[in-house]
């Protein structure tokens, strides 16, 4: 059995993120938003792509780069065998131990078994934001509808979800 092409991720599933320092133009603030998919999506397509029984993802520590690493081993059942892609995830800024599982998961799935890969291929984009008192950017009422425009405006299609990241901004400064 070969397996098919590996899922895409849909428009509206995908999640926008400040990336980046606020600048103001035209008296509007506005800041670079950039996609990122989350593990539960890569989990999600794993599962409608090969069914929940047909993957399994192991993890090791990742030692000599320098920083916290995690190894994923991400094996998938391709009615033969069982084929293992891996990928090395590092801890974010919150929740270190989970984040870099999450970050190991979503490398091997995306980059290396290409489930929602067509992320990477988005383009990153200027979208309205706030700014707070540390100088810090966060979404407003106007960054998804500005998002959305803007991906009709490329020729990506309808676009009526998708997310903006409402957290603490990945980026300080």
């Amino acid at each position: 059995m070969t397996l098919d092409a590996a899922p895409e991720v849909a428009l509206d599933a995908v999640e926008w993120r400040v990336d980046g320092k606020p600048v103001n133009r035209d008296g509007q603030d506005r800041c670079r938003f950039v996609p990122y998919i989350d593990a539960r999506e890569v989990a999600r397509l794993l599962d409608g792509w090969v069914g929940p029984e047909n993957w399994s993802d192991e993890y090791e520590p990742a030692e000599g780069l320098g920083e916290a690493a995690l190894w994923c081993h991400l094996s998938v059942w391709d009615g033969e065998r069982w084929v293992t892609k891996r990928d090395v995830g590092k801890a974010g800024n919150f929740e270190a131990a989970k984040s870099l599982v999450s970050d190991a998961f979503k490398r091997a799935g995306c980059l290396k078994w290409g489930v929602g890969r067509n992320v990477y291929d988005l383009p990153t984009l200027w979208a309205p934001c706030r700014v707070d008192q540390k100088g810090r950017a966060w979404p407003n009422n106007n960054t998804l509808p500005s998002i959305q425009s803007q991906l009709r405006d490329a020729g990506l299609g309808e676009v009526s979800g998708g997310r903006v990241a409402a957290g603490q901004p990945e980026v300080e400064w």
